[in-house]
């Protein structure tokens, strides 16, 4: 008998039901895997190879705010690669009109793009062709649910969870949940997806009352601890103090003397050992202010500010050093306060918005305004 082959989904179904456990030696589409694959999404052109989900998902562009839009982030690589055969810009993209019959258009990618990764890794030169791997995704959410004020971690487990969950509130058949989340065992959503807290209102039960749901969102979000007021860096003293410790001053020493030795270097070849070194200190000198802010978040007092409800600090207005360098890049200083709007993205500010996103994807420049 013909083994059957394991589709990805199959595979990663079965390493959460063992607890996420190494994954060694494996079998995917009849190729054996030796080495631990992170989870997911490699994607060209061409293909889409979707190691958490094979399932293909409809998106549309009128989701507000403009953050929200799956289409704008997308429109954006795809114009900023020029990976459209017929079409160059938003606009041509914009004047198509929509079949009368409610059927679709198909708007063709180039030959020459079809094996180029679509999420492509940007350097100050440009697209570099090379794919992003799937730990930079997963380091950036973390990162921006530390910057939202989420003590935890934020993993992509915790971004597919929530839609599943109210994927099954909402009445969805098990099917098409199943589908959706490309499992093809009901018992992976029931054990590692479906939230702990017992739905059933045993007190209006009990007293025959009508059932009451509205605090169980609540004690759901309890399990991700949200602190507003969350330091994103390290108070002036303590900062002061850390520069001058034994650790950080061998550091910048040693950074120091590569520098001075790299002056003198002409040759690319021989200067890759000592700029691959001075990159591994820097990382050190990361680390130890990581660290450091990590001891002081976590004995930072946590009194619920006494404040109006319209009056509650936003997520783009907590402390960080981005609103202190806003300025330096124009491009991400719009997106910081045109992603928030509540428009659609053929309104002007929608197109602002994606205009900005192209020009990011098309270079990276290290500075791109110098104030005077």
């Amino acid at each position: 008998m013909v083994k059957k082959k394991r589709t990805a989904a199959q595979f990663f179904d079965d390493a959460e039901s063992n607890g996420h456990e190494s994954l060694n030696n494996v079998d995917i589409d009849g190729d054996t895997v030796s080495k631990h694959i992170e989870s997911g999404i490699e994607v060209n052109y061409n293909r889409m190879l979707v190691l958490w989900d094979e399932s293909q998902h409809g998106m549309y562009e009128d989701m507000e705010p403009l953050f929200a839009n799956p289409v704008l982030p997308l429109m954006a690589i795809a114009l900023a690669d020029d990976a459209f055969q017929d079409y160059g810009s938003f606009e041509e993209i914009e004047a198509i009109s929509p079949p009368a019959d409610g059927s679709l258009h198909h708007l063709r990618i180039k030959k020459d793009m079809l094996r180029v990764p679509f999420f492509q890794i940007v350097s100050a030169d440009g697209p570099t062709g090379k794919i992003h791997g799937a730990g930079s995704f997963s380091n950036r959410t973390v990162d921006l649910g530390h910057r939202a004020g989420y003590e935890e971690n934020i993993g992509i487990h915790d971004i597919r969870r929530e839609p599943l969950a109210k994927a099954d509130d909402n009445g969805y058949l098990i099917a098409e949940r199943m589908k959706f989340a490309g499992h093809n065992n009901v018992d992976i959503f029931f054990g590692s997806y479906a939230p702990e807290l017992n739905t059933v209102d045993g007190m209006a039960s009990y007293w025959n009352k009508k059932r009451r749901t509205v605090h169980l969102e609540g004690f759901r979000g309890l399990s991700l601890h949200h602190h507003p007021q969350l330091l994103q860096s390290l108070p002036a003293k303590v900062e002061a103090n850390l520069d001058n410790c034994v650790d950080f001053v061998s550091i910048n020493k040693e950074i120091e003397i590569l520098g001075e030795k790299l002056w003198g270097i002409t040759l690319k070849d021989e200067t890759q050992p000592a700029r691959a070194r001075r990159e591994e200190l820097y990382w050190r000198k990361r680390q130890l202010v990581s660290e450091e802010l990590s001891k002081w978040q976590q004995i930072q007092p946590r009194k619920i500010a006494l404040i109006m409800e319209d009056e509650a600090p936003q997520v783009a207005s907590l402390p960080s050093y981005f609103n202190r360098i806003r300025r330096l890049d124009p491009p991400r200083d719009r997106l910081a306060s045109l992603l928030f709007l509540n428009v659609p993205l053929r309104s002007m500010q929608g197109r602002s918005a994606l205009q900005d996103m192209i020009t990011l994807c098309k270079e990276n420049p290290r500075v791109a305004y110098r104030p005077s």
